[in-house]
């Protein structure tokens, strides 16, 4: 394990102090307000990997922990974000090696994966990542002019959460996510208080739709070069009421008609944004299952991380999986990007591996449009 820019078990004030710096100026885009949120809610409980050079902080990574729902359990993982390198020491590799060294120490804490939303997704395919995730984003305006059920109307109202409703509001996204989704974002009162305090850093809230008092959507939004949705998850009888919903926002709105949403899947087009890589391979293998006992051996090859080389027995189960090492000769071979594309829905099983991986459930079903 490369040692020279570890992850940090805790962030000092300098550090978070000169990431902020950093952050300021390579991304002039964000408002102060958002990163006062950032700064107080956020960089505190983050992992800020940091290198050095000339007296002053060069190129930096922040290692956000998430917890995740994969294959109906928890598991802890990472989001890269802030990820910038001061202009006068680009082009020396010094973010691949901060995060090169991070992954080293990720795999020694079993984290079975990280992900990021990238800024140019051809920096982080050498080390890896690829596209798992395309989110459904509509862009237009809520005016349809239409004649939509007025008394339905007149039952609807829009608002902001309030503090008491988070709980609530987290378990009901969640049961609504959990049949659709095997890979998305633990929802929790924290998360929803998080979400609240960063929507309102750009003018936004965290907000419900209600029918007769009864929740039938939860979404966040911000201004971003004007309204923009963020995430809204409805129930599913009401995202074939477009009319009805686009009423009730342009309401909420006050008549600012024109938005941005972010949807589950039901509305706008399809668009990459989120790409992953496997951190930890026999934890990451660990959460698949099989309908029944299914043993093959296969032989992994990956070109950043050496402890993820060679041939590894993978048992699958009804409960899970047991992954380990081992010298037996392999029934097939891949690399570890194809893997990783197969095992996260993204394409077919890759032909170099044995039949019997063919039993093995993959994900179904990805929800991750978190945007830092």
């Amino acid at each position: 394990m490369n040692e020279r820019y570890p992850l940090p078990e805790q962030n000092s004030r300098k550090m978070i102090r000169d990431s902020r710096a950093l952050w300021e100026e390579v991304f002039s885009e964000d408002s102060e307000a958002f990163l006062n949120y950032y700064t107080e809610n956020v960089a505190q409980k983050n992992r800020i990997q940091t290198r050095y050079e000339e007296g002053c902080l060069a190129s930096m990574v922040h290692w956000n922990p998430y917890m995740m729902y994969l294959t109906g359990r928890a598991v802890k993982s990472y989001y890269l974000v802030g990820v910038a390198t001061k202009e006068r020491f680009r082009h020396r590799k010094y973010m691949t090696g901060l995060i090169s060294d991070g992954l080293y120490r990720l795999y020694s804490e079993k984290v079975p994966f990280v992900f990021l939303m990238p800024a140019d997704p051809a920096i982080y395919t050498p080390l890896g990542f690829r596209y798992i995730y395309e989110k459904s984003e509509w862009e237009g305006s809520l005016d349809t002019g239409g004649f939509a059920d007025d008394m339905i109307i007149s039952s609807m109202s829009v608002r902001a959460l309030n503090e008491s409703e988070f709980a609530e509001a987290a378990a009901w996204v969640s049961r609504r996510l959990r049949p659709k989704y095997s890979l998305f974002v633990k929802r929790d009162e924290e998360y929803y208080s998080r979400m609240m305090k960063e929507c309102e850093s750009e003018g936004g809230a965290a907000c419900g739709i209600f029918l007769r008092e009864k929740l039938i959507g939860v979404f966040l939004w911000w201004m971003d070069d004007g309204i923009t949705i963020r995430e809204l998850v409805l129930l599913d009888e009401w995202e074939d009421k477009q009319e009805l919903l686009f009423r009730a926002l342009l309401r909420y709105f006050d008549g600012s008609d024109r938005v941005r949403i972010v949807t589950t899947g039901w509305l706008g087009r399809k668009k990459p944004i989120i790409m992953a890589r496997i951190v930890n391979l026999p934890r990451f293998l660990s959460y698949f299952t099989a309908p029944e006992r299914v043993t093959v051996r296969i032989w992994v090859k990956d070109d950043v991380m050496p402890d993820n080389n060679g041939s590894f027995c993978w048992i699958a189960s009804p409960e899970g999986s047991v992954v380990y090492a081992t010298d037996k000769e392999a029934d097939g071979a891949v690399n570890i990007d194809e893997l990783l594309l197969w095992l996260f829905g993204v394409t077919d099983m890759p032909s170099m591996l044995p039949e019997g991986c063919r039993k093995i459930k993959t994900i179904s079903g990805i929800y991750i449009p978190e945007i830092v």
